[in-house]
């Protein structure tokens, strides 16, 4: 059997208002928060949870002499997901009502085309993401490509078999699972044209969210302008030939130089016991290059070093004290 945490996997949730796809979405999430929590708390793992909606809730580990802990995951930035933020690595991500960010009119955007790009590098990055939606088809096409399960919800208390059990709205929902990309059983739904079904009792995941919870109608429209560096082609001349390997390689080392002596001149000051701010020491990299960091490229290298990173009331910390060697 495969590990599904070495997988990453996109799952979406489909379904009319009131089917439990945000339910289905809170209690995979919760079950996640618990898996993280226990693979932090017993074999020092660090994997992450984001969310686009609040969710919390107490857990009691069947451990003896230990007590409840609360769990709920970290505040979804879409921006750092635009931009793939090195503190995205080795996390799953929830977004409910995908569509407000990938509606399938607004394709050409900038913030979709950003989007759809950083879909395509979920496996590096070892994420996986789990969305809702109302209507699967509304959904950016090339976010449709990238999908491997499609659930679709019913609500139970509707049917015959629900109101003969007495039903409440909210107890169970009928799912209906697609294998898009052949993850489930080897086989993608366009091959058999199969779906798998199962009932999903939601109840006792009713209190670990908020059903009425809205999102405000502009965050979700804010446009953006991609600003990128330019070349002119002169017809006539001879194109300058660069040896973009070479300096890929050479600016990753000017990298990894600064982050060491950041890292280097934060100690000297008497801070190897403590944390510092991300934005801070980013900004002291960048000074020793003379130009941004590539955060990105930047945050491997630190796990590279063994810095652990986190995130505080929005936050990124990092603890230098954790450096190798």
């Amino acid at each position: 059997m495969i590990n599904t945490d070495r997988i990453s996997l996109v799952t979406v949730a489909t379904g009319p208002r009131g089917s439990h796809k945000t339910l289905l979405l809170t209690a995979i999430q919760c079950k996640r928060l618990i898996k993280s929590w226990i693979l932090k708390e017993f074999k020092g793992v660090e994997t992450k949870v984001f969310s686009n909606y609040p969710v919390g809730f107490w857990y009691k580990p069947n451990v003896e002499g230990m007590g409840k802990v609360y769990l709920e995951p970290e505040p979804l930035n879409m921006e750092a997901l635009y931009l793939l933020d090195n503190e995205l690595y080795d996390c799953w991500i929830f977004v409910d009502e995908i569509d407000q960010w990938a509606d399938r009119q607004e394709w050409q955007t900038v913030a979709q085309k950003l989007l759809t790009s950083a879909m395509k590098m979920l496996r590096k990055r070892k994420l996986s993401i789990v969305a809702s939606l109302q209507f699967y088809k509304e959904l950016n096409i090339r976010l449709q490509r990238q999908t491997d399960i499609v659930v679709s919800c019913r609500e139970a208390a509707f049917s015959s078999w629900g109101r003969s059990h007495n039903l409440d709205l909210g107890e169970v929902s009928f799912l209906s699972w697609m294998d898009r990309s052949g993850v489930m059983t080897g086989y993608t739904f366009d091959e058999t044209g199969r779906t798998y079904n199962n009932m999903f009792h939601g109840k006792r995941f009713w209190n670990c969210y908020d059903t009425e919870y809205e999102f405000d109608p502009l965050s979700s429209k804010t446009r953006y302008r991609l600003k990128l560096p330019t070349r002119d082609i002169i017809v006539g001349q001879k194109p300058e030939i660069v040896d973009s390997i070479a300096m890929a390689s050479e600016k990753k080392g000017k990298l990894e130089v600064a982050i060491s002596h950041t890292i280097a001149d934060y100690m000297d000051n008497g801070g190897n016991n403590g944390s510092i701010d991300g934005p801070g020491f980013w900004e002291r990299v960048s000074e020793k290059l003379g130009y941004p960091a590539d955060r990105s490229q930047g945050g491997k290298l630190l796990r590279g070093m063994g810095v652990r990173g986190w995130q505080s009331c929005g936050v990124t910390k990092y603890d230098l004290s954790t450096v190798k060697g």
